[in-house]
This record gives structure tokens, sequence and C-alpha cells, in this order.
């Protein structure tokens, strides 16, 4: 799929000069499977969405042992650790399977808002 299809139809971005402008400012990332994409308490640097394979978030409990937040393995889907991402990272996202994404900066993201 091309990122024009992944922006109109997966993000139902309807201006066309914005998924130009997006396109332009995409990058790709490829995860091995263990890689860490954020980690717990870092600031996101982009906004991340999944093109292939599988993610999980997780948080390390008081004991030590690692608690799984959230599973992320559909095509498109944000692969973010929280809402906020000018906040640091609540949980760690890592790869449970090699994966490729596509990551726009954040502060590209933030200007084509305004």
């Amino acid at each position: 799929m091309r990122l024009v299809d992944l922006y109109r139809e997966m993000l139902h971005v309807t201006d066309e000069a914005l998924v130009d402008e997006l396109v332009r400012v995409s990058e790709f990332r490829a995860l091995k499977a263990g890689e860490q994409l954020i980690g717990q308490g870092k600031l996101p640097s982009h906004v991340y969405f999944l093109l292939e394979g599988v993610l999980r978030g997780f948080i390390i409990d008081i004991n030590g042992k690692d608690l799984t937040d959230c599973i992320i393995f559909r095509f498109g889907e944000p692969a973010m650790p929280d809402n906020d991402v000018t906040r640091p990272a609540s949980i760690t996202v890592e790869a449970l399977t090699d994966c490729e994404l596509v990551c726009v900066p954040i502060d590209q993201v933030q200007r084509l808002l305004h």
C-alpha cells in the first residue's frame, strides 16, 4: 500500500495538499524482533504507524516484572505509547516480530496540525 493510500484510507485525511505534505515528511523505519521503538520515560520524536509486524507496550512493575499494556498488530494502527506526544512515554513499545513502520517527525505533525 502506498503512503497516499495509508493517509487517505486508514487515517481519513481528505485534504490532498495535506496528504502530499504528509507523504513528503514521512520516513520508514524497520525494527528487528526485540528492539524498542520507544522507551518508558523517553520523549517521542516521531508519530509511528505500523505497516507490518507486531508490537507490544509494557511497563515494569515495582517487583521488576513486565506487564503487557497493549498489542499493536493492525496495519495503519498508531504505534504510540500515549495520546499526548509532548510528554515522556508512560510505557515501553517493543517489537515482538520484525516490523516496518512509517513515521512522521513530531515537529512536522505539530506544524501540520496548526
